[in-house]
């Protein structure tokens, strides 16, 4: 590599430290203003002041104040990701899969958000909105590579339900996710001729809720 080619390198490093320690702080601010001051009494602009940014830079990083104090990404599908998928080769499915995979890795802490709307019903909404944007984004990427508009809804539908079911049964925190959301979507496919059991009681402990978000 040319001192040229290194020089760019480190510099494209920095910005991208930069950014990410920007985007932190702006967080930050949101989530200790809201915490303060509830989320009708606090504003962008008070935001800005807290973080030290001006209003233009906080709407290049966070939509909305509620986006802020969530901490979403600026977008769920990292551009490397959506060209790996787009020049891949193989079956579709897996291929959806290190997509979503590559997201769930990307600028987001599912606990912490998780966490954040347990304690702040008012950002219920905004959050619902976010995973139904981010739900459209990976089905429309589907679209690029699946043979019709129903095959890439299926296929982006049961890699989400798997993500989901792996999330929720993923308890190590540095173990791989990759295995579990393989083994997730197996059984998704597979339950489509298990015979029904008999009735028995249902607990929470046997059969918890599934979120994206892990616990």
């Amino acid at each position: 590599m040319s001192n040229r080619e290194q020089s760019e390198q480190k510099s494209g490093s920095l910005r991208e430290r930069k950014k990410h320690q920007t985007r932190l702080a702006i967080h930050e601010a949101a989530l200790r203003l809201v915490n303060d001051n509830g989320l009708e009494n606090t504003t962008v602009e008070r935001i800005c002041e807290a973080a030290d940014v001006s209003a233009r830079t906080f709407f290049n990083y966070y939509p909305s104040k509620a986006a802020a104090v969530l901490g979403l990404p600026e977008r769920a599908i990292p551009p490397e990701a959506a060209q790996r998928f787009r020049v891949s080769e193989g079956d579709l499915v897996p291929a959806l899969c290190e997509v979503i995979l590559a997201a769930a890795d990307h600028g987001m802490d599912r606990r912490r958000i998780k966490k954040v709307v347990a304690q702040r019903p008012e950002l219920v909404p905004e959050f619902t909105a976010w995973t139904l944007s981010v739900r459209a984004e990976f089905i429309q990427l589907a679209r690029e590579r699946a043979s019709s508009d129903a095959v890439a809804m299926a296929a982006a539908s049961l890699v989400l339900v798997g993500f989901g079911l792996a999330i929720h049964n993923h308890h190590v925190d540095d173990a791989p996710l990759g295995p579990a959301l393989t083994e997730a979507v197996d059984l998704v496919t597979s339950v489509r001729d298990v015979p029904l059991e008999p009735v028995h009681e249902v607990t929470e402990g046997r059969f918890g809720a599934c979120t994206g978000l892990g616990h």
